[in-house]
């Protein structure tokens, strides 16, 4: 085998599919010849198991037929009838003895007939007078039940159904006058194709046959015609072969071209029981066996070789011309990295060819390149970011001090109060915590510079509008974006409860929830128009980059921006608006402690 890896690939194929051949057809013989023998031997083993059974049944049947001869000679009126044939009672006799063989009969449906013989009298439905005193000659005043072998009805031609007869004497037990005298027999006729059921009746691909014959010479065949019986028997069975068999319990082989044959003498009734193997269609089915097997083993080995041929033109040729130019390029020939590889073969091999002149042309410029333009495209996309968001809160910052400076403008101008101190003094405090350098605070921070703008619009309208703060004591030290909620108040207040006539309410809280944290700012003032809502949720849904600059609600969708740009498109702004009931706005975070870490 290692010697063969010296050989070109063509050489190993025509030398591994030569091998492969010859190793089919081996294995072939092999598998012909040992299902043969499972054949046979498949055969043998039925054939025995069923002789074995069928001698469970004779002895059975033995024992039935010893029980309904005690149990019918102790019923007087057969005792009567066989005394005096031909008293006045004789019909009495006879009609009680016929429900009594009706009865048994019904329960042992093997039963064909049950025959009486006295010296004077003779009753039976399939045997006359003389045949019943012929067979009956032999065993009188017996005590024992004697077989009488097979054999058919006289009243009927040849043909008719063979019978196994068995014969006992009766004597006399319920009257003094003929107590142990003898009074005559007692014949018990057993229909075979009844009884036996371990033998099959079936002669329809039987391969194994079997037959029961006697010491005269009649048989009866239980899966085959009587012809094929007497021939299996006249043409494989020697007479020393009967002869050793009523020697020996156990089974005599005996075998010619035709038949294998195995013979066991049943001595307690001296019956043989023949089982005869036909190598024929023994045969017939070997052959069956084999031409499947064959098949196949030949459609193996055509798939096998065309899988091979399939191999060796589609993959190991190419990879052998790889191999080759490679092992060149190795070899310092350089020059073959200016001409790209051309393979044919399978689609992975068109592939991996495209793939390797692709590799051996480009792959320093491209790593290169790939490092290159990886470190640019991350730097772009944080300067990005960073100018986004630069600019985003560049926006709302000028934004938020215009409408502030305008409230006390319009305050001084309508009011000369001492409540402009006040307004300064808030203004201040949202100066200095929007030009604090963090772009993020806690969440009790946050909500105490809105306070200070509440106060300054609280006092601009004259305290128009109620304010409820629900913040949750556990969300107070939660991180958040700086000056997020301003731009939302400012919605609320100008958009919502300024145009409202009567006086209004202002909601703000917090809560936890299993994706984040729930900010709401809510007011009960007269809505967002059904179209302007629509427009307001669809840029809301938008990514990021797409949102275009609006005319109006700019703080709120700023606001939705920043966190997008943040945080991702999980989170953001949610708005609920209906006409002259009010609006809702939800702003949903991730859960972030003071030290910056996510929950």
């Amino acid at each position: 085998m290692f010697k063969l890896k010296k050989y070109s690939l063509k050489k190993q194929f025509i030398v591994l599919s030569m091998f492969l051949l010859t190793t089919c057809l081996v294995l072939t013989s092999f598998i012909t010849l040992s299902i043969k023998e499972l054949l046979l031997d498949k055969q043998i083993a039925y054939s025995t198991s069923r002789a074995l059974r069928f001698k469970s049944d004779i002895d059975y049947l033995y024992k039935r037929v010893s029980t309904l001869y005690e149990f019918i000679q102790f019923d007087p009126n057969l005792e009567y009838l066989l005394a005096a044939p031909f008293s006045a009672d004789t019909t009495i006799y006879l009609n009680n003895l016929n429900r009594l063989f009706l009865s048994l009969s019904i329960m042992n449906d093997d039963v064909a007939d049950i025959a009486l013989i006295g010296n004077d009298f003779a009753y039976s439905n399939l045997f006359d007078d003389a045949t019943l005193r012929r067979v009956t000659s032999s065993y009188t005043n017996t005590a024992q039940i004697n077989s009488l072998g097979i054999m058919s009805s006289s009243f009927f031609n040849a043909t008719s159904m063979p019978y196994l007869v068995f014969a006992k004497s009766i004597f006399g037990f319920h009257s003094s006058s003929s107590y142990g005298n003898y009074l005559g027999n007692l014949i018990i006729s057993i229909d075979p194709s009844k009884f036996a059921t371990s033998l099959p009746r079936d002669t329809y691909e039987e391969t194994t046959y079997f037959i029961i014959g006697d010491n005269n010479g009649n048989i009866y065949p239980f899966n085959c015609t009587e012809a094929l019986a007497t021939h299996i028997i006249t043409t494989s069975i020697s007479k020393d072969a009967f002869i050793q068999s009523t020697l020996t319990s156990d089974f005599i082989e005996s075998e010619n071209k035709d038949f294998l044959v195995y013979t066991s003498f049943i001595p307690e009734l001296n019956y043989y029981l023949i089982s005869a193997i036909d190598k024929h269609a023994l045969s017939l089915q070997l052959k069956d066996t084999l031409f499947l097997t064959s098949l196949i083993i030949g459609c193996i080995i055509i798939f096998i070789w065309l899988s091979i041929k399939l191999l060796l033109s589609n993959f190991l040729t190419p990879i052998n011309n790889l191999y080759k130019f490679v092992k060149n390029i190795g070899e310092g020939n350089m020059k073959n990295l200016k001409q790209p590889i051309s393979l044919e073969g399978s689609t992975e091999i068109v592939t991996l060819s495209n793939e390797f002149n692709l590799m051996i042309s480009e792959i320093t410029s491209l790593n290169k390149q790939l490092f290159t333009t990886t470190t640019r495209m991350y730097e772009l996309e944080l300067q990005k970011n960073k100018a986004e968001l630069l600019h985003l809160r560049s926006q709302i910052n000028p934004h938020f001090l215009y409408n502030t400076l305008e409230s006390i403008r319009g305050l001084a101008l309508e009011n000369n109060c001492p409540q402009i101190a006040q307004i300064a003094l808030g203004m201040g405090k949202i100066f200095h915590y929007s030009i604090k350098g963090a772009n993020k605070t806690l969440l009790y921070e946050e909500v105490s510079v809105i306070k200070s703008y509440i106060d300054i619009q609280l006092i601009r309208f004259n305290s128009k509008f109620d304010v409820i703060y629900n913040i949750m004591l556990p969300t107070e030290n939660l991180t958040v974006p700086k000056m997020i909620l301003q731009p939302l108040i400012e919605n609320a207040i100008f958009h919502g409860l300024e145009p409202k006539l009567e006086s209004g309410i202002l909601y703000i809280g917090s809560l936890f929830l299993d994706n984040g944290l729930q900010i709401i700012v809510q007011d009960d003032g007269i809505g967002i128009p059904e179209n302007t809502l629509e427009h307001l949720k669809e840029s809301l849904s938008l990514p990021s980059n797409l949102i275009s600059s609006p005319t109006s609600h700019i703080g709120l969708l700023n606001v939705h921006n920043r966190i997008r740009l943040e945080y991702g498109d999980d989170y953001g702004l949610s708005i609920e608006s209906t006409q002259g009931i009010g609006t809702k706005i939800t702003i949903l975070l991730p859960i972030i402690n003071q030290g910056g870490h996510y929950a």
